[in-house]
């Protein structure tokens, strides 16, 4: 009796595998007998299952696809007059204001205030007769659309002007004076085209100036607090190595000739050169006296800038509080040291710090590689 090739094949099956016959992939796995391949589909499927969690995150994922999707293809109708819009109606609250303002009649700036909410997929203002409120999501869509507003218009400026692009540089006194020298001179090497504008200032003032789009970025010392309330939701942060803080005096201080580690309360009962009270380096230093259960001093000597506090301690038997790496580039002898002690100074490291949008820039780019690869340098060696 002649066997067809079809019955000849199932018979070859192991037992049960007719049961197998709609698991897919079965029949995508050539040079393989038909058990082997059931092995793997199994192992294939199971391995699926585990990396979703109740079978439905492949769902979930297409969905967010075809919803991404979506959007990008809504808003790549966007023209820069919509983003215009809706940093007026933020302002003014007042369609006819806008419309004024954009030099188009009222009912063409309806129809673009419609377009963009299809486009984000809510409305974001609260229509009245008085006039439009904004939504929560309108507002933070204009901190966003604002800053690359400005963007743009610096570009257009620049390229209008023919002018040199520039880059916006913040950097706080002390690491100007410890890194910043080096770091601007071989960007000025590294990125010619780009003329380079840096200013220096106290933590708070740069950090409010990356948040508002004056500065493209900033390299300073940022409480952890300002860190995650502040700039998290608009920028960009990269921590640097942690660079230890001492408490240092000059060559022949009393502090320097204990042979044990010296207590808090004695070594706060030295007189001290110290910056204003407002400043980060004295915050850090009052939050070590509060662990310390220790008053803060009154300092004996106010300086603005850790750098003058740095030398009135090396002219002075005056203490005071600096980095280690501020302490290991003094020029000349050694005439300052750190004082062994149990007064401890925790201080947050310091960071680079750019505005999301920003972060293309090759200039951006080029600065953020050589502060990381300095700064990892200095800590290995």
């Amino acid at each position: 009796m002649r066997i067809s090739r079809r019955w000849r094949s199932m018979s070859a099956r192991p037992a049960g595998a007719s049961k197998l016959r709609g698991i897919s992939g079965i029949g995508q796995l050539p040079g393989r007998s038909y058990s082997e391949r059931v092995v793997v589909v199994r192992r294939l499927r199971t391995r699926n299952k585990s990396m979703k969690p109740g079978g439905s995150t492949q769902a979930h994922s297409n969905t967010r696809s075809r919803a991404q999707t979506a959007l990008s293809i809504r808003s790549s109708k966007l023209r820069v007059r919509h983003f215009m819009l809706l940093a007026l109606l933020v302002e003014h609250g007042s369609l006819r204001e806008a419309a004024r303002r954009l030099g188009i009649a009222q009912p063409a700036v309806g129809a673009l205030l419609r377009e963009l909410e299809h486009a984000v997929g809510q409305d974001l203002f609260i229509r009245s007769r008085t006039g439009v409120s904004p939504t929560p999501a309108a507002l933070a869509l204009a901190a966003r659309s604002d800053v690359a507003l400005e963007t743009l218009r610096i570009g257009l400026d620049e390229v209008a002007e023919g002018t040199t692009p520039t880059l916006r540089v913040g950097i706080v006194h002390h690491a100007m004076i410890l890194h910043g020298i080096p770091w601007l001179t071989d960007m000025l090497r590294f990125a010619s085209q780009w003329q380079l504008r840096v200013q220096v200032s106290a933590a708070p003032e740069l950090l409010e100036n990356v948040a508002t789009g004056d500065l493209d970025c900033a390299i300073a010392r940022f409480p952890s607090q300002n860190l995650a309330g502040a700039i998290h939701d608009t920028c960009r942060v990269w921590q640097l190595p942690a660079d230890p803080w001492n408490v240092v005096a000059s060559v022949g201080h009393p502090a320097l000739k204990s042979r044990t580690p010296v207590p808090a309360e004695t070594l706060l009962a030295h007189p001290w050169v110290l910056p204003a009270s407002d400043s980060q380096t004295y915050l850090m230093f009052r939050n070590a006296c509060m662990r310390s259960g220790v008053p803060a001093p009154a300092p004996a000597l106010v300086v603005d800038g850790l750098q003058y506090c740095v030398a009135m301690a090396m002219n002075a038997r005056l203490l005071t509080i600096c980095p280690s790496s501020m302490l290991r580039s003094l020029p000349g002898p050694r005439q300052l040291k750190a004082v062994r002690t149990d007064f401890s100074i925790e201080a947050p490291p310091l960071a680079f710090v750019c505005r999301t949008e920003a972060q293309r820039l090759p200039a951006i780019r080029a600065l953020l590689e050589l502060v990381l690869s300095t700064a990892l340098a200095a800590k290995t060696g």
